[in-house]
């Protein structure tokens, strides 16, 4: 017996193939699981090969789990798709040589057309939820728009019965499964035994708590979504099971409009995502031969007197403002250098090109790993002494030019470094400032700069999220030594703000920084006409006011899905740009 389980994400596919799975191994089974012979298969729905080719199979035909509006195999090169076709069989034999197996991947709905022909006794658990709390979720976790986890849940859902039929199948309602467990599994396991599974046993303790593990927590009803009116349909007919003996509709028009837009729309996220994955695997793999390294240093008692000693002593305690480009780091940059212990000059460019993309941690990574043993092997120089010394020399321009004040850079960039400046600069601090993305993307596109951002309006969102997040991460990895503020907090409670940020630096706050805030815009993107007008100093008080809600409706629903995410993630619940009169800000810490 071979159980499919199939569901769009979020709707509770995942818990049912678990559930399954710990019936068919639970105390108690007979046939084949008191033998013994379902213990290797009993976590058999997580099979990670069954996954890895359900998106190289979406990969080959340019698609992907949410980008499905059109999906054909016979548009697949042959040789790639006769390459999918005998991996998949190898799938199913490794798992039929186990005895009965349970798979889930909701791409599986999307895909029958590849599986359907190599197995042999199939039977199908589709697991739906309702539209509405399935699309807020999807919203939520992945960040989509709530119209299309609406169209996606319609998707899958038809596209799940379509590829079943004819065949062994049965339904599960995965929020009747929650609000009365008992009943639910009773049902599942009469449906199952009567579709020839024999070699069910009781469930072991804890088995609720284990489904209900997705459970989502916080949904608001009031905020969802409403679902089509071929929606409300199809979700009455996967409640009352009537779907299992009726014909599968198409998808609907408004459904498949809305697929085939977030098709031509989100490639260009697909690309940012799969670069920011690349770069955090790339970080986590340097880190942990890092932390290598040093094991064996300290193992083998050969530490330096530089790993003895600590590496800010002595340094300079210069300061690095980053954030997005248009978040305010150079008004805040400014305002710091009013204070006579700071001063700061125009970006400095060059760190990035220096040390920026892991070239400091991949120099050190190549040149400590030499197979014939390199000079930092041998004399055993720590990364922290490596990286300490190479900003040194950089620290001393800076300090030579600072005239015996602490340095302040504002260089947006260098929010791709933290990890690099961290270890440069032991003694320096980090202040990221972030501002509503709205407003970034609304400056970025009145800059008149000559780069992307500046002239394409998905582009500017991307580079918001992208620094946005890489920012907002340095602070939760780092908080000793990198705080973040927020550029409306700024605006609005200047001497509040101040004093944090003067407080983290261990200096006393400046009546001048708070003045300039109060009176000054630098390199605003408001008020320009001539090329050379974004330099010049603007009065704050004719800055527009939430200059966004002239976008289109397009432009809002295209930041929405690109942007949405990361502003719930940094806060800006309802996308609420700031705290509301009267509201208090976040304390100092």
């Amino acid at each position: 017996m071979q159980i499919i389980v199939l569901g769009m994400h979020e709707s509770g596919a995942e818990q049912v193939a678990r559930l399954i799975s710990l019936m068919a191994a639970g105390p108690g089974s007979g046939g084949h699981a008191g033998n013994g012979a379902l213990a290797a298969t009993a976590n058999a729905w997580r099979q990670l090969d069954v996954r890895r080719l359900n998106d190289r199979a979406l990969t080959a035909l340019g698609k992907s789990w949410f980008d499905c509006a059109d999906l054909h195999l016979d548009e697949m090169p042959k040789k790639e798709l006769s390459e999918l076709r005998r991996t998949a069989n190898d799938i199913v034999n490794s798992l039929d040589g186990h005895g009965p197996w349970v798979v889930q991947d909701p791409c599986m709905s999307l895909l029958l057309e590849l599986w359907r022909p190599l197995l042999a006794q199939p039977l199908y658990v589709l697991a739906h939820r309702c539209a509405t709390a399935a699309a807020q979720l999807v919203r939520e976790r992945h960040g989509l728009p709530a119209q299309l986890g609406l169209a996606l849940w319609e998707r899958y859902n038809i596209a799940a019965l379509s590829g079943t039929a004819n065949c062994p199948r049965t339904l599960v309602n995965y929020d009747q499964l929650l609000s009365d467990f008992p009943a639910a599994v009773r049902r599942l396991r009469s449906d199952l035994i009567d579709l020839g599974v024999d070699w069910l046993g009781e469930l072991p303790k804890g088995a609720l708590q284990t489904v209900q593990e997705g459970r989502p927590t916080g949904l608001n009803a009031s905020g969802r979504a409403a679902a089509s009116r071929a929606q409300r349909r199809l979700e009455a007919c996967l409640c009352d099971r009537s779907a299992l003996n009726a014909s599968p509709p198409a998808v609907s028009a408004p459904a498949a409009a809305v697929l085939k837009h977030a098709g031509e729309r989100w490639v260009g996220q697909r690309w940012l995502f799969g670069l920011l994955r690349q770069r955090n695997q790339e970080r986590r793999g340097l880190r942990r031969k890092l932390r290598a390294v040093r094991k064996q240093a300290i193992a083998a008692g050969a530490h330096s007197q530089a790993l003895q000693d600590a590496p800010e002593a002595g340094r300079s305690r210069g300061v690095f403002v980053i954030g997005c480009p248009r978040s305010g780091t150079s008004i805040l940059s400014w305002a710091l250098a009013t204070h006579p212990n700071f001063w700061t000059s125009k970006e400095s460019d060059y760190l990035l090109r220096l040390f920026g993309e892991y070239r400091l941690q991949s120099a050190y990574m190549e040149a400590y790993e030499r197979q014939d043993g390199g000079w930092l092997h041998k004399e055993q120089v720590s990364f922290a002494e490596f990286a300490a010394m190479m900003g040194s020399g950089v620290e001393r321009l800076f300090d030579s030019r600072a005239g015996g004040r602490r340095w302040v850079d504002a260089t947006p960039g260098h929010t791709q470094m933290v990890e690099a400046l961290l270890g440069l600069f032991p003694a320096a601090s980090i202040i990221h400032i972030v501002r509503d993305g709205r407003a970034v993307v609304n400056s970025m596109l009145s800059s008149r700069f000559d780069t992307q951002w500046a002239s394409n309006f998905d582009a500017a969102c991307e580079s918001w999220v992208h620094y946005a997040s890489l920012g907002h991460q340095a602070v939760e990895d780092h908080s000793d030594r990198v705080i973040e503020v927020r550029h409306e907090d700024l605006t609005r409670n200047p001497w509040f703000v101040l004093s944090r940020v003067f407080y983290f630096l261990g200096e006393r706050t400046s009546q001048d920084a708070i003045d300039l805030i109060l009176t000054q815009r630098i390199n605003s993107s408001y008020g320009n006409v001539a090329a050379d007008d974004i330099k010049k100093p603007k009065d704050p008080s004719a800055a527009p006011t939430r200059p966004w809600e002239a976008w289109t409706e397009q432009q809002q629903a295209a930041f929405a899905g690109i942007a949405g995410a990361t502003m719930r993630r940094l806060g800006y619940d309802g996308f609420d740009d700031a705290p509301t009169k009267g509201q208090a800000l976040s304390p100092i810490s």
